[in-house]
């Protein structure tokens, strides 16, 4: 069972990764591709990649906690 829910982390935790990949690379396009779309908006256009980098970093980070506890536990 506990080799299974670390399946499961691992599985979630590159699912998150991959998202973040990809839409990080969906808004450079974006900002290349419509430059004047920044003019609009009061932030940065990169303002939302570092938000959802911490975010991401965040989620990583406590798939790896948990998958270490569970493997802790089973020694």
């Amino acid at each position: 069972m506990k080799d299974r829910i670390v399946k499961l982390l691992n599985i979630f935790m590159w699912v998150v990764i991959v998202f973040f990949a990809g839409d990080t690379i969906y808004r450079i396009w974006e900002h290349v591709r419509y430059p004047e779309l920044e003019t609009l908006q009061s932030a940065p256009w990169y303002t939302d990649i570092i938000f959802f980098g911490i975010v991401t970093a965040v989620v990583v980070g406590l798939c790896l906690l948990f998958r270490w506890i569970i493997r802790k536990r089973d020694d």
